[in-house]
């Protein structure tokens, strides 16, 4: 949050800085909800297999390293089987 936002909750009675707790109350679910969007906006990375019975997600994480390296585990065990 800038300075902007900083200062639209920040009261000033007679040259002093005070929050009220609805102030803090305020900034605290702002900062909350910021978090949680921020969250729910990471890349996600799926793996989805295909079959004669259709597709399937059959894993999903953030960690792009992870999947790949799932990715290359089920591919070498394709290529093993033959």
């Amino acid at each position: 949050m800038g300075v902007m936002g900083f200062g639209a909750y920040l009261q000033i009675k007679e040259g002093q800085f005070r929050f009220d707790s609805v102030h803090i109350f305020a900034l605290l679910s702002v900062l909350l909800i910021g978090l949680g969007w921020m969250y729910a906006k990471r890349t996600k990375y799926v793996i989805e297999l295909s079959s004669s019975s259709g597709q399937r997600e059959v894993l999903t994480s953030t960690d792009a390293r992870f999947i790949g390296r799932i990715i290359e585990a089920v591919n070498a065990a394709i290529i093993a089987r033959g």
